[in-house]
């Protein structure tokens, strides 16, 4: 790699490096690698973090449509609607970069609520019954920065971001007897604020600094399921078993420091979901229905891109520099679905790891069928 000159005003020289991450990593960052030590984990947390939100709307409507009309062929035709909302937690142990650096660890907090319309199609599609949903919502994530084995806070260094997106998108399901497919593709917009006192130290103390940029989003989802029956009777045990493949991309845009370099992030990845849920639809008085389920899954990410780019101010551009992290994710979600009369009530909880994350999260919804 050519060597990249780079001026640190903290150190008061200038050196040489075959990397300008590893120069950042070893002497602390030039002004133009600054906010990256915020800006980098923000935008990995915002992705996944709206990624869940559409994986959460997916389960909750699979769950309320078909689960629990598995016995009797397939969908309903009507029109529903059903408010449901989200909330997660999750710690990140840090991203690693292709020299051996790593950035700083980072909890996120998010929480997501959504307007849900779900309308069936009169009559058959290639021999099962359609619906189709369209949701908007909000979705909202809290982001600090931690100390780890390799990066390591002064007492007077903290960092965080926050990511507010406006979500809308839309979701096409097909069911025929035990047997079904959904395609969803959504939209976020929304705004990031990084705030960085890391980068600006001097003896007496960290400057704080705070910078906003734009964000947008796009997801697409397609999955693919079947219902076995484990027993005779529409009480009995039943064994779903649930494939998906997705794509999802965040973009920021550009914005500059206080000293007028440039970054922009950015993310992409496609993931692939095997899910095995185990529940059965038991009859109570009233014509109710409670339906409890367990579901266990893993999640394997590929062609995974996390960059960010650095443009000094009136000098070179810097490159763009990747991340990377663990790819493998194994969960557990169980809940339990109530339905009587037009109206379902749900709730679930749900964990999920790999080697460098770990995650709790939970979800409520309600729906009512007008007809």
């Amino acid at each position: 790699m050519r060597p990249i000159l780079i001026f640190a005003p903290s150190i008061g020289f200038r050196i040489f490096c075959g990397s300008a991450v590893l120069c950042a990593l070893i002497f602390g960052s030039s002004e133009a690698f600054a906010q990256s030590a915020t800006g980098v984990p923000a935008n990995t947390a915002t992705a996944r973090s709206l990624t869940d939100a559409t994986d959460q709307i997916q389960k909750d409507l699979i769950d309320r449509e078909v689960l629990g009309l598995s016995s009797s062929g397939g969908v309903a035709v009507g029109i529903g609607v059903s408010p449901s909302g989200r909330l997660r937690t999750s710690a990140h142990d840090g991203l690693k970069d292709n020299l051996g650096g790593k950035t700083f660890s980072f909890d996120a907090d998010e929480a997501s609520a959504f307007a849900n319309v779900v309308a069936g199609v009169p009559g058959t599609t290639l021999g099962g019954q359609v619906k189709f949903s369209g949701f908007v919502g909000y979705n909202s994530l809290s982001l600090d920065i931690k100390s780890n084995h390799v990066k390591i806070l002064d007492p007077n260094q903290f960092g965080g971001a926050r990511n507010e997106s406006f979500v809308a998108g839309g979701t096409a399901l097909w069911a025929s007897q035990n047997t079904y497919a959904l395609a969803t593709i959504v939209g976020a917009w929304g705004e990031t604020t990084l705030i960085d006192s890391v980068d600006d130290c001097s003896p007496k103390g960290c400057n704080l600094h705070r910078y906003k940029f734009g964000t947008t989003a796009l997801i697409a989802n397609a999955t693919a399921g079947h219902v076995f029956d484990l027993s005779e009777g529409a009480s009995g045990p039943k064994l779903d078993l649930r494939g998906s493949i997705g794509y999802t991309q965040t973009d920021g845009d550009r914005f500059k420091n206080i000293n007028g370099d440039e970054q922009v992030y950015a993310f992409s990845t496609w993931t692939g979901v095997g899910a095995v849920t185990l529940f059965t639809n038991l009859a109570l008085g009233n014509a109710a229905l409670l339906r409890p389920y367990i579901q266990g899954y893993v999640r394997q990410e590929w062609d995974y891109n996390n960059e960010f780019s650095a443009q000094e101010n009136q000098g070179p551009f810097l490159g763009t520099f990747t991340l990377d992290q663990s790819h493998t994710y194994l969960g557990v979600d169980a809940g339990l679905t109530y339905a009587i009369d037009n109206m379902t009530f749900g709730g679930s909880i749900y964990v999920e790891g790999s080697a460098d994350e770990e995650t709790l999260g939970g979800r409520v919804s309600a729906s009512w069928k007008f007809n």
